[in-house]
């Protein structure tokens, strides 16, 4: 599925973010 690779980039940004606000 090539949403896959879509779904990891959210994801990957999702932590980073809950990485940064940390």
């Amino acid at each position: 599925d090539s949403r896959s690779p879509v779904v990891l980039s959210w994801k990957q940004r999702l932590k980073i973010a809950l990485n940064s606000a940390k």
